[in-house]
């Protein structure tokens, strides 16, 4: 396995390159204040320092070996990797039994990533074990949602890919929108289920990334629970609210960014507020402005209802059912009223949320 460069000379190289370019990337970032370009330029950093990796340790041909291939999952599946983020990575067997064979070579490869000081979180799984729902680690079902190839076998990918995640979600569908649920109602919990702080968390709190992050798993889950295949997914959100959409995710992506370079003072001094400590300005005024959603999960004596909304210049705006055509509220019902799931409009007066007006019913109901 692996070229003729030695191990330690290759690791060396990748230090070099992993450093400069990160300094490069982030002086740029603090130059143009473009989030988006600052974590796909470092996503497609990490990627080439794992393929060096992988020709060293694994195989020397991209594509190979038969039967062991290499997956990015969560946010590094989805090419949007943030300076501090975990590098979500997955071993994928195409038997059980052919995982001793490639032991000491992952150990090796994830070593080589931790001296690099990469926030690596590597996972180990056959194809059949990617194929079972474990309510004690929910997330990394959740992470498949954003598998994408990066090495090795492509074709063992597309059978994880095009066959086993579609019937794992229209399995668990219910399962999973309700873990969901949960999870997402105890961190908004945490943070007050408000985006009024003095430092809001432009990540984990409500109406940040990890919102933005829950609102599309549940409309895969759905069209994908619908059609039974993979959707295509512009199809995902409704034409008119996609800008506005994808504009709140940009806005949080600056935010988080520039928390995690320290941008956000030079952004605050430039706009002439030399007394705005660490991050406190580029968070309030993510929270603020942008048009991005807030997802909330709330729970009542028989049930739950998962609902979006904008965030407003002053204040959260009234629940929108028209987000996305009502299809979570219908999804949710689901989850603890399987009977109601087909009138998502007469769960609102049984649960003591406000009846839609006549406009909004038509939209829940087509």
């Amino acid at each position: 396995m692996g070229s003729s460069m030695s191990t330690a000379s290759l690791s060396n190289e990748l230090r070099d390159l992993y450093t400069e370019e990160s300094a490069r990337i982030q002086q740029q970032f603090a130059a143009t204040g473009d989030g988006r370009s600052a974590v796909q330029q470092r996503t497609r950093l990490v990627e080439a320092i794992i393929q060096r990796l992988w020709q060293q340790i694994i195989s020397p041909e991209e594509s190979g070996p038969s039967g062991f291939a290499l997956v990015a999952l969560g946010g590094f599946g989805r090419g949007w990797l943030f300076p501090h983020s975990d590098i979500d990575i997955l071993f994928l067997h195409s038997h059980i039994e052919t995982e001793p064979a490639y032991k000491d070579s992952i150990r090796r490869f994830s070593q080589e990533l931790w001296d690099l000081r990469m926030k690596v979180s590597p996972a180990t799984r056959s194809l059949s074990e990617c194929d079972r729902f474990d309510p004690g680690n929910v997330e990394f079902t959740i992470s498949l949602l954003d598998c994408r190839y990066l090495l090795g076998d492509r074709e063992l990918f597309h059978r994880l890919h095009d066959k086993v995640i579609p019937k794992l979600v229209m399995r668990e569908a219910q399962s999973l929108v309700q873990s969901l649920a949960e999870v997402t109602r105890s961190r908004h919990a945490k943070y007050g289920n408000t985006v009024f702080h003095l430092e809001p968390n432009a990540k984990d709190g409500p109406g940040g990334l990890r919102d933005y992050n829950v609102a599309c798993w549940l409309a895969l889950i759905s069209a994908m629970d619908k059609l039974r295949d993979w959707p295509e997914p512009r199809t995902l959100l409704p034409l008119s609210t996609r800008k506005q959409f994808e504009q709140g995710r940009q806005s949080i992506v600056m935010g988080i960014a520039g928390r995690s370079r320290g941008a956000a003072n030079r952004h605050a001094r430039r706009r002439g507020n030399p007394y705005c400590g660490l991050d406190a300005h580029v968070l309030r005024s993510c929270a603020r402005r942008t048009s991005s959603v807030r997802a909330t999960a709330g729970r009542n004596s028989s049930g739950m209802v998962f609902t979006v909304s904008p965030i407003s210049a002053m204040a959260l705006a009234p629940l929108e059912c028209r987000f996305f055509g009502g299809r979570w509220l219908d999804l949710f019902a689901a989850a603890q009223r399987p009977a109601r799931s087909g009138d998502a409009a007469a769960h609102f007066p049984l649960h003591g949320h406000a009846r839609p007006s006549a406009q909004h019913h038509h939209r829940i109901s087509h």
